[in-house]
């Protein structure tokens, strides 16, 4: 659908679903997203990201990217900000794939939000790395700027089906690991307000 479309009628598109429904339905979406590929942003991928960018500006929908493997989300927050977006209302996630503090600092620098999703990764040491990701950025004053979740869409980590570390998970056992470095209402922060900022719809939609 991208390759052949001027970028026009793309806008036109997400514009039309945004104030009216998703294909001929009355369900309106409340984020808009698009990606990356690993360590590239290609040419297709960038007209992707100035629809995405108008769309934050004018209908005032927040975004949300895939970062593959953690890479390029330092580079979409960058374009995005060049475009005059709000970068209090993007989320850049799989930012902790890179396993990369510095980086995952340097993007909340420019004001974007980064979403720490593959947590239960690593059961054997409790989230170690993980853990100390999330402590370190909260005590150079980020916790406003990250969020958790649990990017468990296959079977292998649900319990039902005989796996780890299930749904629960962050509200468990990496809660626990959490509160030896953080506080509560850093955690909550994380978890609850965070996403509750970042999600909001404003203006037109």
């Amino acid at each position: 659908m991208v390759w052949g479309r001027p970028e026009e009628d793309l806008f036109e598109l997400v514009k039309r679903e945004a104030l009216e429904g998703i294909d001929g339905t009355d369900i309106r979406p409340g984020v808009i997203k698009f990606g990356t590929s690993y360590e590239t942003v290609t040419r297709l991928e960038e007209k992707a990201i100035r629809v995405a960018a108008r769309a934050q500006r004018e209908l005032g929908l927040p975004i949300s990217t895939h970062c593959d493997k953690g890479t390029m989300g330092l580079e979409q927050a960058e374009i995005l900000k060049s475009l005059g977006v709000d970068l209090s209302r993007v989320l850049l996630c799989h930012i902790d794939s890179r396993m990369d503090i510095e980086y995952a600092m340097k993007i909340c620098e420019l004001g974007a939000n980064i979403c720490l999703d593959h947590v239960g990764r690593e059961l054997a040491d409790r989230d170690k790395f993980r853990v100390e990701m999330i402590a370190e950025l909260v005590r150079a004053g980020f916790a406003g700027r990250v969020t958790l979740s649990g990017d468990m869409g296959k079977k292998g980590y649900l319990p039902a089906y005989g796996g780890k570390p299930g749904l629960a998970y962050i509200l468990t056992d990496l809660r626990g690991e959490l509160m030896k470095y953080i506080s509560g209402e850093d955690f909550r922060r994380l978890t609850v307000e965070n996403p509750a900022r970042i999600f909001a719809v404003f203006k037109n939609c």
